[in-house]
């Protein structure tokens, strides 16, 4: 027996990917955000933004049930990330509580908006 298994469930995340048709990539972001599973989103969007041809990079967070501030740091990061790289970044379907966080920590505009190049 593990003395560390709480026996709480750990939060699971899984980013889905559909094709970069056109230099758009759009990432299916599920599960939860936080500090257990934001460094495996970082590697994901920073590994996207990375690629060759990637000039648009779209997160659908519909199915995204909670992030905290790791995750919106790893978010703003990702946008910089596609700043500096001149690839238009945006946030679809942000929704309940996630867009909540986004919007109590005035992020929300900023992420959301595609500043296309």
């Amino acid at each position: 027996m593990d003395p560390f298994d709480s026996g709480i469930p750990r939060p699971e995340l899984h980013i889905e990917r559909d094709g970069a048709a056109g230099g758009v990539t759009r990432l299916a972001v599920a599960g939860e955000v936080d500090m257990t599973t934001g460094e495996q989103f970082e590697r994901t969007l920073i590994g996207t933004l990375d690629e060759p041809g990637v000039t648009r990079l779209l997160l659908d967070m519909a199915p995204l049930r909670f992030i905290d501030s790791n995750g919106v740091a790893v978010l703003v990061k990702a946008r910089r990330t596609a700043d500096e790289h001149g690839i238009a970044f945006g946030l679809v379907n942000a929704r309940g509580v996630v867009r909540s966080v986004l919007e109590m920590l005035g992020v929300y505009e900023m992420l959301a908006a595609e500043r296309g190049r």
